[in-house]
């Protein structure tokens, strides 16, 4: 019950901030299209495209790992009528395809965090928070009528360069 209601909790924020971002709150419902929204508003990296692909890595290789359990387990058991040999290799690969693919999730969500909490003006140690207590923090990015967006200018072009026209 705990869990449900800070789920809800976290849509509703995510709901007031993509509409501080001045993007249409439905958006935050759709998965995958919420976080391709975000990252085009706030990043100008393909960074959403190699989290998605991350995704579908780690869910893939997930699926394969228990497939392979469960083939492994009736082979042992004789559930299927014959003996299937597991290798080291059927394990193995979609281990690590799993690590790697949670590596770079991780890495992605650190540093959406870090860009979000600098398109509200918030320092390091703000990032911070919304990477271990997301739900607080981006309560008070939702809540807080003094906390708007002040540089929705893509993370990797200059503010104030010489080459502005």
């Amino acid at each position: 019950m705990l869990s449900l209601a800070i789920t809800v909790f976290v849509i509703v924020c995510m709901w007031m901030i993509f509409e501080k971002l001045g993007i249409e709150g439905w958006k935050c419902l759709i998965p995958f299209y919420n976080a391709y929204v975000l990252f085009k508003k706030i990043y100008s990296t393909p960074a959403f495209f190699v989290n998605l692909v991350a995704s579908l890595v780690m869910i893939g290789s997930t699926f394969t790992l228990a497939v392979t359990a469960f083939v492994s387990l009736a082979g042992h058991a004789d559930i299927l009528g014959t003996f299937r040999e597991v290798t080291v290799g059927g394990i193995l690969i979609p281990v690590i395809l799993t690590v790697i693919s949670i590596i770079v999730h991780l890495v992605i969500e650190v540093m959406l965090n870090i860009r979000l909490s600098q398109v509200f003006g918030k320092s390091g140690a703000y990032a911070v928070g919304l990477i271990f207590l997301t739900p607080i923090f981006l309560g008070i990015l939702a809540f807080d009528s003094n906390c708007q967006p002040v540089d929705l200018q893509p993370a990797d072009t200059p503010a104030d360069g010489p080459y502005d026209s």
